[in-house]
């Protein structure tokens, strides 16, 4: 990290520490504030998507370029680049030289996105499920990070209303929880 915050030769830089959880990487970077975080798609505990999402929420200006495995599929690709991932790299590919020419266009504020996945990319067409109004509006207080209780509030509905359509759009994005229903809309 340079003096001034920028981005500009690589060369200078330092590392500023490595670690195995998502938990510890938010750690370093709430600490040192990078310029830069590389993640893998697969921690010890934590995911490496997930920690991207954080990152670029709470620290926009960090830069972060994600390593993924090859069995790693196209919907997480497109998840971390929905988080605000600047770069996804096959880590397979790693030690062939890529990783710096893409480390240094990240830097420049570029975005890098590994050629096989690109392919991958086109080839893939998921179905986008149908959303009512009502759960694009719901869907809408979740990404500002409303609660349940201002969404009913915003919308005029009852709570229990707003935890159905929360339900409901959970299944019909496969998401996890409200932040990967978020991220899959996106």
């Amino acid at each position: 990290r340079s003096p001034s915050r920028g981005l500009g030769d690589v060369y200078k830089r330092q590392i500023l520490g490595a670690v195995t959880t998502a938990e510890e990487g938010l750690a370093k970077v709430v600490r040192h504030q990078p310029d830069l975080l590389v993640v893998s798609e697969g921690l010890e505990r934590g995911c490496g998507v997930e920690l991207t999402l954080q990152v670029k929420r709470d620290h926009p200006r960090t830069r972060v370029l994600l390593l993924v495995s090859r069995k790693a599929s196209c919907s997480r690709a497109r998840e971390a680049i929905a988080a605000g991932c600047d770069g996804v790299l096959r880590d397979a590919g790693l030690g062939a030289g890529g990783e710096l020419a893409a480390i240094r266009t990240i830097c420049h504020g570029g975005q890098v996105i590994d050629r096989s996945l690109e392919d991958l990319w086109r080839r893939q067409v998921d179905t986008i499920p149908r959303l009512s109004q009502r759960e694009l509006q719901v869907l809408a207080g979740v990404a500002r990070g409303d609660k349940n209780q201002e969404i009913a509030k915003r919308l005029i509905l009852s709570v229990d209303t707003v935890k159905t359509h929360i339900s409901r759009l959970l299944v019909k994005l496969s998401a996890r929880d409200r932040t990967h229903a978020t991220v899959r809309a996106l």
